[in-house]
């Protein structure tokens, strides 16, 4: 794939949608460049969750949200220890 983009005045490379799709780039993600006879590569560096192959955390809970957890924890904790009885 070719395609062309501009270099901002600050020195900003601006990446296309196309390109941003094809690397499967999010903002905030991380890239690699590297420059090899004159000539620039460009990809996407994993983040940890995807290298151990875990599932995303998602977004932070709030207080409440981590208590409900806690509780609904404990109560499965609670009626395993029950059942094994």
């Amino acid at each position: 794939m070719i395609v062309e983009s501009k270099v901002g005045s600050k020195g900003e490379l601006f990446l296309t949608k196309e390109i941003r799709e094809k690397l499967g780039l999010k903002p905030g993600d991380k890239i690699y460049f590297e420059v090899k006879n004159e000539k620039l590569q460009v990809w996407r560096i994993p983040d940890l969750l995807e290298i151990l192959e875990l599932p995303s955390i998602g977004k932070p809970e709030t207080p409440e949200e981590i208590e409900k957890d806690l509780e609904q924890f404990f109560k499965a904790q609670e009626m395993e220890s029950v059942k094994e009885k």
